[in-house]
């Protein structure tokens, strides 16, 4: 029989145990009035951001600072309630603990993006309010680099933010903090993508436009009517010259000043090759139909070097909505003839009729003139700075605008891969991108009828448990029954194997990198698909010919390389009218 211990070193353990339990129950109760008092403070911050929303819609600065000082200040209120170090001891105890790190992280990154990400970009906003970024035909680049340090801050605040919040691990919180952090995620990528883009643009447009010694720029117009991976075919290219902010247009050329070529202008790298052939290289329209944009870069300085003789120190590819936005904000354009150019109906004046209505000299010459007024009316000045951002911000986070430098010292001021072209966007996407790429086929200006759905799925029922993951993209044909009766300038007349009417599209899905592709299908027929690595995505290319009136749709399946959760996300080719992209689905089993 056990002795038990002595009745003095009892009453000693059951002091201690007792005096652990004080602390833990008195733990507990400090950790429960923390929890209380820092969740108060989370949720009155809510109904601010519509708040704040509104009053950035309505550039109501006073307002503005008056929402991100209480912003600031409940954040703050939180990260210290949240921040001491019994806090952090229960963060080890399981259930409770991911909870409580998830309500830390959030409560601490928000104070410090009130405090280092918020504040700076008030700064900037008090550098811009009121003041014009242009003024009689001169960039104001001094304007620019007083915002460059704020940006530089903001930019980092919201990086690191980013990165906080996604190294949580939300699989064992509960449903309404798990929904919080997903909200937030969301919300501070989106802001740090903006101040991203805001911070390479104001420390790279000094350079640009010549504040270290005379610079050339080649602008290229994509023309969406006619798609390429980047946008649509290069149609047009402008010459600008820049010297300390004062910009100076050039030179223009039309892509019928330029000849085909038998052999590739450059060499015509592996992966294109796979995909196109040497066409890539042998057409000046088709400098976008590469994933690669300092390919497409290379491509557009040879064929202007052959042209003109002049290397240009930047390349800068353009789609129509890209001006509409500015003109958005410019108001109308007055052109030579009289008339009015404004945003609603620049697309359709300037990349749709020509094409039914001019021939192809005309064509040119209106597309000149208006480069030229629209270019004019812009140096004009009287708009500001934030008008610039607001008309830029949605066709930058589109893929609209491409940028790339030839001197390699500036080009590293460009770290926001967005600017980058539809490769540099992928490789950069966040989560498991998939990629749509669409490449016109028929030679013709149909791509004003084709509209364009896109629907991710996925499936996990295998038994090694990895994910099946399908890419439905639908295409439809919008044009009149008689659409074979419009010019062959709109059609492409029948001349590259589409007949008149109809719209052919070389459809191809590149899969997030180490995924295997399980090939195409349209309900139940298998198509024959080209397959390739397009520098390290798996892609998978079919070809899809729609007469006026018709739709299909067609299914991309990959799986995953290993069992871990897979979250798609899409992107796609710019096009002038958006493709409707569905929420990701699940498919049943069996």
């Amino acid at each position: 029989m056990t002795a038990r211990p002595p009745r003095r070193r009892r009453i000693v353990l059951w002091s201690i145990a007792g005096g652990l339990l004080l602390v833990l129950l008195g733990a507990g109760i400090w950790l429960g009035v923390r929890a209380v008092q820092a969740q108060a403070e989370l949720k009155a911050l809510a109904p601010l951001v519509d708040d704040l929303r509104d009053a950035a819609v309505d550039r109501n600065f006073a307002t503005i600072e008056q929402i991100a000082d209480e912003v600031g200040t409940r954040a703050s209120r939180a990260a210290d309630l949240t921040g001491d170090p019994v806090w952090r001891a229960a963060e080890i105890v399981p259930f409770a603990g991911p909870n409580l790190t998830a309500v830390r992280v959030v409560s601490r990154q928000l104070a410090e993006m009130s405090d280092a990400g918020v504040q700076p970009l008030l700064d900037v906003l008090g550098v811009f309010d009121g003041a014009s970024l242009l003024d009689a035909g001169k960039v104001d680049l001094a304007l620019i680099e007083q915002a460059q340090a704020p940006l530089q801050r903001a930019a980092g605040t919201f990086s690191t933010a980013a990165s906080e919040l996604d190294a949580l691990e939300t699989a064992n919180v509960i449903a309404d903090v798990r929904e919080a952090v997903v909200m937030l995620q969301g919300a501070v990528h989106t802001a740090a993508d903006a101040t991203a883009s805001a911070r390479d643009a104001a420390d790279l447009l000094p350079s640009l436009l010549g504040a270290d010694g005379p610079r050339t720029i080649l602008l290229m117009f994509q023309n969406n009517a006619e798609l390429r991976t980047g946008g649509g075919i290069t149609g047009s290219f402008t010459q600008f010259d820049a010297v300390d902010g004062a910009v100076s247009l050039v030179a223009q050329a039309s892509s019928s000043d330029f000849p085909r070529l038998a052999d590739p202008i450059i060499e015509t790298p592996a992966a294109d090759v796979g995909f196109f052939g040497d066409e890539v290289g042998t057409f000046v329209q088709n400098i976008t139909m590469t994933t690669d944009f300092a390919y497409s870069a290379d491509l557009a300085v040879a064929w202007w070097q052959q042209r003109t003789g002049v290397t240009p120190d930047a390349v800068v590819a353009i789609d129509p909505l890209v001006i509409r936005s500015v003109i958005a904000v410019t108001g109308g354009v007055p052109l030579p003839d009289g008339t009015v150019l404004t945003a609603d109906d620049f697309v359709e004046t300037l990349f749709v009729d020509p094409y039914r209505t001019l021939d192809e000299r005309q064509q040119t010459e209106l597309q000149e003139a208006v480069t030229a007024a629209t270019f004019e009316h812009v140096l004009q000045g009287g708009i500001s700075p934030l008008d610039w951002i607001g008309a830029l911000t949605e066709p930058v986070q589109e893929g609209r605008l491409s940028l790339s430098l030839s001197d390699p010292t500036a080009g590293a001021l460009v770290s926001d891969p967005v600017l980058g072209g539809s490769g540099a966007r992928h490789a950069a996407a966040p989560g498991d991108a998939f990629a749509v790429w669409l490449n016109d086929t028929g030679g013709g200006k149909m791509g004003t009828f084709l509209t364009t759905a896109i629907q991710p799925q996925i499936s996990v029922c295998r038994a090694d448990g990895l994910t099946d993951v399908t890419i439905s993209v639908t295409l439809t044909n919008t044009a009149p029954a008689d659409a074979a009766s419009l010019p062959d300038s709109v059609t492409g007349g029948g001349f590259f194997g589409v007949s008149p009417g109809d719209i052919g599209t070389n459809v191809s899905v590149a899969a997030p990198k180490g995924f295997l592709s399980g090939g195409v299908t349209a309900g139940a027929e298998r198509l024959l698909t080209v397959e390739a690595d397009d520098r390290g995505f798996p892609t998978s290319l079919v070809n899809v010919v729609l007469a006026p009136g018709q739709t299909r749709t067609v299914d991309f399946r990959f799986t995953s390389p290993t069992a871990a959760t897979v979250e798609p996300t899409i992107l796609h080719t710019p096009l002038i009218e958006k493709p409707a992209v569905g929420e990701v689905t699940s498919i049943p089993c069996g």
